[in-house]
């Protein structure tokens, strides 16, 4: 089982908070080499990125798949 929780707050944001969060499962093999994990995500709050980092708010969530060989 895997639990990640972010909150940032940045002073260019008006200290705005964003949060993000995921948690899941990893399986992985053996000797390490060969990874799976699934995770449901969720983000909230200010986007970190583009010219709306003040105003625009975020709220996003999804299941990611991830597999390393």
């Amino acid at each position: 089982m895997a639990l990640r929780v972010e909150v940032i707050a940045l002073q260019a944001r008006n200290w705005g908070q964003a949060t993000s969060v995921a948690a899941g499962f990893e399986r992985a093999s053996s000797d390490g080499t060969h990874r799976l994990r699934a995770l449901v995500v969720f983000v909230g709050g200010f986007t970190p990125f583009g010219q709306f980092t003040i105003e625009q708010k975020l709220r996003n969530g999804g299941v990611q798949l991830l597999i390393e060989f």
